[in-house]
């Protein structure tokens, strides 16, 4: 493991400490409550915003990963109020629902870690121990916290024993502190362990309901732990000690799913006045969580010391004021102290190095050891004696305090990196390999030096970071070779064989570092020849380009992306040069001019012809696009396009010019509207207005019009004939003095609430005659939006109902007569569809009487005239038999889709585990054929049609086995769950109904997932019968059967990476 996962391991014990202290608070345990009710005070807080946010905060998972953190801490708060306020089962229950949510933080910290590995570089040494020493830091404090919890808890259960003990005065009372405790408790009576009482957080511990667990023998509810509880529970009945458990480890069935928990427990026994045991009585807290906590904790401190153990860089601990070897790993040991670790562990380090009295280095880690400050220093000289002599070093090497909780030192941890090699040779290096190393540092290029005769190579420190190598180690010229990438080695291999006719190398090509990461390399070269005209050397240099590919990768996708925008624009854009030439267009653009431009020939516009509208011709050069790019400024101006076939087009041009990043025009953009539509609309709306005002007088409907206000501004002329007002009439007392006094509150009401919401208003009411007569009016207000929706009048029109309204009971019988005589129709239809099943179950064996015939005569004539027939006669009967065969399997898959659409829909409640069993009984002859492995989770059980749900897993799984991968065997999975229908994302699910689901996983060779609806169709196949048998209407089968059980079928699959059906049903 390395940093980056411990910090990652670090943040998931830092939550398990927070659930741990939820839990305990809802569990009575007295702990301080900052560290969960505060978002920011908790451990989980305090890394994401002192650190995580800061650090990986580029990561858009980071950012919900805090809302994550806010939903955690909203929910704590909502379970600890409940709590606080008696509602006690309730704010545990409360601990499920944080569960779920806990497991989306834990899901984002391992998807940030994946991003935050993919995009991290190798950390220096000075970074490694800094972050070594914090993570130690806080795994101790960690540790203490979760200790300091498990006894809380352990302090906890010793107390319900000693008031267990003690014993209350009240029998009832007794019971019913029972009831509410905190902790687990159960009575157990007898031989049997008949279980007498068990209070609520017992039978939530067990998952199990009073009734069904009250009054049995223990084990009858909970027979998977007897083979562990039932000895200890004989052996106190027996001799009447108490047993105390701590940790104790027992295996829970719990929702149907076997579960690994931990209890702190006491079984105490009962004794009666005779000083008999009649019983025992269990008093249990569960700390599974703390378990896990503490477990992770100590893995989290395990992987710390296998970090320090496993770094390539020599590390050791020193503990104490003495400076005790704690631990060192193997290039401390191997490398500098040329020990083993048995000879220097728990000793001093100068009693194991007398010789380092008179160095540095014992005052350096005093320093550290009592000041708590880091001390860092390069190419020290440190002289050793091993077993080996003496060994004169030259260390890079820091010195790093390790603090206790409390904050005080405890010990010093040593990083080391050996550089004698390099300070010896870089000694050595003459004044020209100085410049060589001056240039290539400078210019980040590596350089080598390959022998092609020994194929030995020598090469700059640079070349091994390059490939991802510590610079210690001795790279070989295959060593090189073998981390090409796979896709560019063919690439490199070319390229070494044209330097060799050209005496030119060079290739550009990607590098695998150790940690799987891809780097971009340059690699330029000469072949030297000797004086036979023979190459023996090659020289050349390396670069990593990996930044430059990306800059080059993101600026290509941003032009593709910017190309895309512009060719998926509704209105015309197009682009020139820094020369005014047209350099891009859209297709829109093209539409607009009525012909394809030329690129890079063509100024200022695309377009055939322009004019100003004023009719005069308006030459390219003075175009818009031609003065923005001359006056260097974005303008906006109305022109016509003229296209090649002579047709107009009004258009608004806005050209702006482009800049680069040190202001100089480099072109310009122009985006052209085309506004021919609107202006002819303008004017067909105006000519429109007339029709409107002259057809509406001429109607004898009453039609008006009103404002967005509601005020009606206009009548037709019929309104004025029939009640005789005139427009001044109408303006001056309102339009209401024609409404029914009995009609007008409801009618201003109804009117204001249209007004109000948009809605369309719709009233009867009577309107008064000009002779004052009153007549029934059918009244209907539509509002008139603009294209943003926007309303901007309301139009309305009356019409005259009142001879209607004396029909209506005539209207009425003939409605009730009608549905009579469409129940009739609907019986009769009823009847015809039980005939039509009736019919196609007759016709379809009488259908395969006369195909059984044909094979029965064919099957005949091939035993019997075989020798007589030609190889094409052989070969037609062949075909026949075939033919007739899947002719047969046709009608009986037919019959089969028949039986599933009219047969009697009869719901059994089933088992669907036992009806599994009897589908793969049945197809166990292709099963063991097939070699195919077929695993399933516990099936529910559900009121189903019993012989549709067989056919409908015998056609799931039969597919499974029959497109399957060429030499691979089938594995099928089969899983059951139940999902809420808001997450289905199906338009016929329910949002407010659960829904079972059943899946149906296989590796075969799946399909393309636009097929994904047309495979339930009928007769729709996606492969040849050729290549696999059948007739293209199992799936079919499968649909008609789900859709009887008011279900969903879906399937989820690509290409060569098997299949997934999945069958919602609801929950009823």
């Amino acid at each position: 493991m390395n940093l980056l996962e411990l910090d990652f391991e670090r943040a998931k014990a830092k939550h398990i400490l927070f659930k741990t202290r939820l839990r305990s608070m809802l569990y009575g345990i007295d702990i301080d409550e900052t560290a969960v009710t505060d978002y920011k005070e908790c451990e989980v807080g305090e890394w994401i915003y002192g650190y995580a946010l800061e650090k990986y905060g580029y990561i858009p998972e980071m950012h919900d990963l805090e809302k994550v953190h806010h939903e955690i801490h909203d929910c704590a708060n909502e379970l600890i109020a409940l709590y606080k306020n008696g509602e006690v089962e309730k704010a545990r229950e409360g601990l499920m629902m944080m569960e779920q949510i806990a497991g989306n933080l834990t899901t984002l910290l391992s998807v940030i870690e994946i991003k935050v590995k993919s995009g991290t570089k190798d950390q220096n040494e000075e970074e490694i121990s800094d972050q070594l020493t914090v993570n130690y830091k806080e795994l101790l404090q960690l540790q203490e916290t979760l200790l300091a919890l498990d006894a809380h808890v352990k302090k906890e259960i010793e107390n319900a024993a000693k008031a267990k003990k003690e014993g209350n005065n009240s029998e009832i009372k007794f019971r019913n502190t029972m009831k509410q405790a905190p902790v687990g408790m159960v009575i157990l009576r007898g031989r049997e362990l008949i279980v007498e009482m068990a209070n609520d957080t017992y039978l939530e511990i067990v998952d199990k309901r009073e009734d069904e667990f009250v009054g049995k023998s223990l084990f009858d509810s909970l027979p998977e732990v007897k083979d562990r509880v039932n000895p200890i529970l004989q052996g106190i009945l027996t001799s009447g000690i108490p047993y105390y458990g701590n940790e104790f480890e027992v295996i829970l069935l719990r929702s149907g799913r076997k579960e690994t928990c931990y209890f702190n427990f006491v079984y105490q026994p009962l004794l009666e006045t005779d000083g008999s045991i009649s019983g025992i009585i269990v008093v249990a807290t569960e700390v599974t969580q703390q378990i896990k906590a503490k477990n992770a904790l100590q893995q989290s401190e395990n992987r710390f010391r296998n970090l320090v153990s496993q770094s390539q860089f020599a590390k050791a601990i020193f503990e104490g004021e003495d400076m005790l070897i704690s631990i060192a790993n193997e290039a401390m040991l191997k490398d500098l102290w040329k020990r083993e670790l048995k000879e220097v562990q728990g000793k001093k380090l100068l009693e194991v190095f007398p010789e380092l009295t008179d160095q540095k280095f014992p005052q350096i880690l005093k320093d550290v050891y009592f000041n708590g400050i880091t001390h860092k220093e390069n190419e020290a000289l440190a002289i050793i004696e091993t077993p080996e002599g003496r060994k004169t070093y030259y260390l890079d090497f820091q010195c790093a305090p390790i603090h206790e909780v409390d904050g005080s030192v405890c010990g010093v941890m040593v990083s080391v990196n050996n550089v004698t090699e390099k300070v010896e040779a870089r000694q050595q290096i003459n004044d020209a390999a100085e410049r060589l190393s001056l240039a290539t540092e400078g210019t980040q290029l590596a350089t080598w030096d390959l022998n092609l005769q020994t194929r030995q190579i020598v090469y700059s420190s640079r070349l091994s970071q390059l490939f991802g190598q510590p610079e210690a180690k001795i790279m070989t010229h295959w060593d090189m070779r073998d981390q090409v990438f796979a896709e560019d080695v063919e690439r490199v291999e070319q390229a070494y064989k044209t330097a060799f006719k050209t005496g030119i190398y060079y290739y550009e090509a990607r590098i695998v570092h150790p940690d799987n990461s891809l780097h971009w390399m340059r690699t330029q070269g000469k072949v030297m020849f000797d004086n036979n005209g023979k190459p023996h050397r090659m020289l050349g240099t390396m670069m990593d380009i990996s930044e430059q590919k990306q800059a080059e990768q993101i600026i290509e996708e941003s032009e593709k992306r910017y190309k895309d925008l512009i060719g998926t624009l509704p209105v015309a854009v197009y682009t020139v040069d820094a020369d005014g030439l047209v350099n891009l267009y859209n297709k829109a653009a093209v539409k607009l001019w009525g012909r394809v431009p030329e690129l890079g020939k063509e100024l200022w516009c695309g377009s055939h012809e322009m004019y100003t509208l004023e009719g005069d011709l308006l030459p390219h050069v003075d175009c818009p696009m031609g003065v923005a790019f001359r006056e260097k400024r974005a303008l906006s101006a109305e022109a016509y396009v003229k296209r090649p076939d002579g047709t107009l087009r009004h258009v608004i041009a806005n050209p702006q010019p482009i800049h680069d990043s040190a202001g100089n025009v480099t072109g310009a953009l122009n985006v052209l509207i085309d506004i021919t539509d609107r202006k002819e609309a303008e004017y067909a709306l105006r000519t429109s207005e007339g029709k409107f005002r002259t057809l509406s007088d001429s109607m004898p409907q009453f039609i008006w019009t009103a404002d967005v206000e509601g005020n009606l501004n206009y009548f037709n002329q019929s309104t004025f004939d029939y009640s005789g007002l005139t427009y001044e009439k109408i303006e001056k007392d309102g339009w209401l003095q024609m409404v029914h006094p009995d009609d007008i509150e409801l009618n201003i009401r109804l009117w204001s609430e249209a007004v109000r919401s948009g809605n369309e208003f719709i009233y009867e009411h009577r309107f008064r005659k000009f002779d004052g007569e009153y007549r029934w009016q059918l009244s209907r207000a539509m509002p008139q939006r603009d294209t943003d929706g926007v309303i901007q009048m309301w139009v309305g029109t009356s019409t005259d109902i009142h001879d209607s309204k004396l029909f209506i009971d005539e209207l009425e019988s003939k409605v009730q007569q009608r549905t009579r005589e469409l129940t009739v129709i609907n019986d009769e239809l009823i009847r015809t569809n039980i005939e039509l099943g009736q019919f196609a179950y007759v016709a379809s064996h009488d259908l395969q009487e006369p195909l059984r015939k044909i094979q029965t005569f064919a099957t005949r004539i091939m035993e019997t005239e075989k020798n007589n027939l030609s190889d094409r006669g052989k070969d037609y009967f062949n075909r026949m038999q075939a033919s007739s065969t899947r002719m047969q399997q046709l009608i009986i898959d037919l019959l089969a889709f028949s039986r599933a659409t009219a047969m009697e829909k009869n719901f059994e409640f089933t088992d669907l585990n036992i009806l599994l069993q009897n589908v793969k009984e049945q197809l166990q002859e292709s099963i063991h054929q097939k070699g195919a492995v077929i695993s399933s989770s516990t099936l529910p059980s559900l009121n189903v049609i019993v012989y549709q749900f067989e056919q409908l897993f015998t056609n799931l799984i039969a597919n499974s086995l029959k497109f399957v991968k060429r030499g691979v065997h089938p594995e099928i999975h089969i899983t059951a769950g139940i999902i809420a229908g808001s997450d289905l994302g199906y338009t016929e699910a329910i949002p407010e109904n659960d829904y079972h689901y059943i899946s149906f996983t296989d590796n075969g060779i799946g399909f393309d997932p636009q097929f994904r609806e047309r495979i339930f169709q009928v007769f729709q196949r996606l492969h040849n019968k050729s290549a696999y048998e059948g007739t293209g209407i199992g799936l079919a089968i499968c649909k008609k059967i789900v859709d009887n059980h008011q279900g969903i079928i879906t399937a989820i699959s690509n290409p060569d990476e098997g299949a997934t059906f999945i069958v919602y049903l609801p929950v009823v």
